[in-house]
């Protein structure tokens, strides 16, 4: 009897325990029916709008001055107070100096670049005919120099020709390779004459030969070489 009784008390347990479970399944929100938080989240936060800010177009005020207006562009002139004006007095003072041919050329070449165009060619003829052969390379490097005058250019060139092989040659070499066209065109005739081709602009070919044909042409010892005076 007893055992009857537990056996009834254990189904009507269970029982109890399905319908309380079937009656929590039936209060579920169904999947398709928003819950009040879903609804009141989408309420409080609404789709942002998809209008774009406008621009200002507004143009400022013809009277009103721009930037460039306001800060106008002013260049002052340019002075150079290095030049030499008194360049004819400077030159004399060195050639009366009383000092040897090396220092007057060494003075005047010391003032050369800061004179007036006209001053540079005065000071040229007189550079040329001072400075020795040894020397003459610190004043013919004006030769590819375009910010001298092309009488300057035409004195030195002048010079250089008057001057041993191995120092006219190299240079005459610089010349054809950068120096204006018609100076350029007149050193390569001067090397033609020499070497006794044109190579064009192959000037790696041209250094090799002009270097060939000064060992195999060795300039002769001068007198200044070997010592004695030289009358100029």
């Amino acid at each position: 009897m007893k055992t009857g009784l537990k056996i009834l008390a254990v189904i009507l347990v269970v029982i109890g325990l399905f319908l309380g479970i079937k009656a929590m399944k039936s209060r579920q929100p169904q999947p398709n029916e928003p819950t009040a938080e879903i609804q009141t989240q989408v309420t409080e936060n609404p789709a942002p709008s998809t209008q774009h800010p406008l621009t200002s177009t507004t143009k400022p005020a013809s009277g009103t001055p721009t930037q460039s207006d306001a800060t106008p562009s002013t260049t002052p002139a340019v002075t150079d107070t290095n030049i030499i004006a008194d360049w004819e007095q400077k030159i004399d003072d060195a050639l009366a100096s009383g000092k040897d041919e090396a220092e007057t050329a060494k003075t005047i070449l010391g003032m050369f670049p800061k004179m007036p165009p006209e001053g540079q060619i005065s000071a040229a003829q007189h550079i040329v005919n001072l400075l020795a052969d040894e020397d003459f390379g610190s004043f013919a490097g004006n030769l590819t120099n375009s910010a001298v005058s092309t009488e300057v250019h035409d004195i030195i060139f002048a010079d250089l020709l008057n001057r041993p092989n191995k120092i006219k040659l190299p240079m005459l070499l610089e010349v054809a390779r950068n120096s204006r066209p018609e100076q350029a065109t007149e050193a390569k005739d001067f090397l033609e004459v020499f070497v006794g081709e044109d190579f064009g602009t192959d000037w790696n070919l041209w250094q090799t030969k002009v270097q060939e044909w000064l060992k195999e042409n060795p300039d002769e010892p001068t007198p200044e070489s070997n010592g004695a005076p030289v009358s100029k």
